[in-house]
C-alpha cells in the first residue's frame, strides 16, 4: 500500500511538471521579448520582477535568475546613462545574488561566466576611477573563460571589446584595440544560433554599433 501511494505521488509530480513545462516556456519567451524591446530602466525593472517571480516558482531553472541579473545590470546602465551612479551598487549586488543562484544550478557555463564579467563592467560605471583597475581585470578573466567554456559564444567577445574600448589607452585600451575584438564577435554573431528559444541570444545590434564606431574612430 505505501509503495503504491509512493508511486501514485511520483506519477502526480510528474504530470504536474509535463503541465507547467509550457507554461513556464510561454511565460520566459514572453519576458524575454519584453526585456529586448525596451532600454527604458523603469520598464525593466518590472522585467525583472517577472523574472523573479518565475524563479521563485521554477527553483531548479537557472535560466530565470541569469535573466534576472542580466535585468539589473541593464538596470545599472541605465542608471549610468542618467548620471545616477548611487544607483548601480545596488542593481549590481541584486545581480550578484541572482548569477550566484545560477551558477549553483548549472556550473561551467559560457553564459553565466560572460554574465560575470558583464556585473564586473557594471561594478566599473559606479566609478570609472576608483573601481576599473581591480574590476577591468576580473571582466577580461570572466570572459576569457567564457570564450574557452565556449569557443562560439559571441557575448563574451563583444563585452571584452566594450571592456577595451572604454579601458584608456595609456592602460592598454582604446578603439584600436577594441576593433579586432568587435570584429571577432561579428563574425561569431553571423553564425550564432541559440540551442533553445529561451537561451541567450542578445548582442547582435549592440555589437554592429559597437563595430561601426569603432571604424569610424580608427579611419
Amino acid at each position: 500500500m505505501k509503495k503504491s501511494i509512493v508511486f501514485f505521488a511520483a506519477f502526480l509530480m510528474s504530470i504536474s511538471i509535463f503541465a507547467q513545462s509550457p507554461r513556464y516556456a510561454e511565460m520566459m519567451e514572453k519576458t524575454i521579448a519584453e526585456m529586448e524591446a525596451t532600454r527604458d530602466g523603469e520598464v525593466i525593472k518590472g522585467i525583472a520582477n517577472k523574472f523573479e517571480r518565475i524563479a521563485s516558482a521554477e527553483g531548479k531553472e537557472w535560466l530565470p535568475y541569469y535573466y534576472h541579473a542580466l535585468c539589473n545590470v541593464k538596470m545599472g546602465l541605465a542608471a549610468m546613462e542618467k548620471n545616477e551612479s548611487d544607483k548601480i551598487g545596488a542593481y549590481v549586488e541584486k545581480a550578484q545574488i541572482s548569477l550566484d543562484k545560477a551558477k549553483g544550478l548549472t556550473p561551467a557555463n559560457s553564459e553565466l561566466e560572460t554574465m560575470q564579467g558583464y556585473i564586473y563592467m557594471a561594478t566599473i560605471w559606479e566609478s570609472p576611477m576608483i573601481k576599473g583597475a581591480t574590476y577591468g581585470p576580473k571582466a577580461t578573466a570572466s570572459f576569457e573563460k567564457a570564450m574557452k567554456l565556449d569557443p562560439k559564444n559571441p557575448r563574451p567577445s563583444m563585452l571584452q571589446g566594450q571592456n577595451i574600448m572604454f579601458t584608456p589607452e595609456f592602460f592598454g585600451g582604446g578603439a584600436k584595440k577594441a576593433q579586432p575584438i568587435f570584429a571577432t564577435a561579428q563574425e561569431k554573431f553571423d553564425t550564432f544560433e541559440p540551442a533553445t528559444s529561451l537561451m541567450p541570444n542578445w548582442g547582435a545590434k549592440t555589437n554592429t554599433y559597437f563595430v561601426q564606431r569603432v571604424n569610424k574612430a580608427v579611419e
